[in-house]
C-alpha cells in the first residue's frame, strides 16, 4: 500500500505491541477481549428463548445509550437485518404458520429466521457499544497486542491494522456522500413513498458497496487518508 495513516495511529501500528506494563489502553484490550467471548457466545448459543431476551436486552440499549448515538445508522441496519431474516425464513418441517404465493412458512423455519437476525444484531450492537466507549488509538493499540502472535506467522498484521484504521477514518466520509446522493434522488423522485424511499435508498448503496469492495485504495486516496506520512518522534 502507498500511503500510511496519520501519525499518532501509524506508530501505534507499527511499534507492535508493548509490555503490559506501559501499556496505556488496558482497558480496550479488556473490552476487545470481553467482546470476543460474548460473540463465541452468541454463536455457541442456541436456545430461542434466550435469545429472544438478549434481543430485547440489547435494543433496549440500542435506544437508551446517552445521546441516541446508537441509533446511528438505523436504517442500513435495519435493511440488513430485514436480508438476514428473510434469507433464512427457508421451509423447512414443523407445523405450518402461513402460506405465501406458495411459499410455506413454518415455525421451525420462522424460529431459525428470528434467532439468526437476533444474533447479528447482537453482534452489532456489541460492536456500536465497543466502537463508542473506546478511543481509536486504543483500539489499534490492542488489537496489535491480540494479533501480536500471528506474526510469527508471517501473516500482514500490520497491513490488516493499516487498512482498518483508513476504513474507519474514510467512513464517515463515505456516509454523508451516500446521504447526499440519497437526499438527491428523493429530491428528483416523482413520488415518495415507502416504496420510493427503498428504491432510492437501494438505488445509491447497492452500486457504492460494489464499489467500495472492487476498488477501496479509490476511496482512501479520494479522502485523503492513504497519502500521510508519519511525522518524526519528538526528541
Amino acid at each position: 500500500m502507498n500511503g500510511r495513516v496519520n501519525s499518532r495511529v501509524n506508530r501505534l501500528i507499527l511499534r507492535g505491541p508493548q509490555n503490559l506494563k506501559g501499556f496505556k489502553s488496558l482497558g480496550a484490550l479488556i473490552k476487545i477481549a470481553a467482546y470476543l467471548v460474548f460473540a463465541t457466545a452468541v454463536f455457541i448459543l442456541s436456545d430461542a428463548r434466550t435469545f429472544y431476551i438478549l434481543g430485547i436486552t440489547a435494543l433496549l440499549i440500542l435506544v437508551a445509550y446517552p445521546g441516541r448515538k446508537m441509533l446511528r445508522g438505523l436504517i442500513p441496519l435495519s435493511i440488513f437485518l430485514g436480508v438476514t431474516f428473510f434469507s433464512n425464513l427457508a421451509s423447512g418441517e414443523g407445523r405450518v404458520l402461513l402460506v405465501v404465493f406458495g411459499y410455506t412458512i413454518t415455525q421451525e423455519s420462522l424460529t431459525l429466521a428470528l434467532v439468526a437476525t437476533i444474533r447479528v444484531f447482537l453482534l452489532v450492537v456489541g460492536v456500536k457499544a465497543l466502537m463508542l466507549s473506546t478511543v481509536l488509538d486504543e483500539i489499534v493499540e490492542a488489537l496489535g497486542i491480540l494479533l501480536s502472535p500471528f506474526k510469527l506467522l508471517k501473516l500482514p498484521v500490520d497491513d490488516f491494522l493499516e487498512v482498518f484504521v483508513m476504513s474507519l477514518k474514510v467512513f464517515p466520509f463515505i456516509k454523508e456522500e451516500l446521504k447526499a446522493s440519497y437526499d438527491c434522488r428523493i429530491g428528483e423522485s416523482l413520488t415518495v413513498g415507502a416504496f420510493g424511499k427503498a428504491k432510492a435508498l437501494f438505488g445509491v448503496l447497492v452500486p457504492s458497496l460494489v464499489e467500495i469492495i472492487a476498488h477501496p485504495e479509490k476511496f482512501y486516496r479520494k479522502y485523503g487518508v492513504d497519502n500521510a506520512r508519519p511525522e518524526e518522534p519528538a526528541a
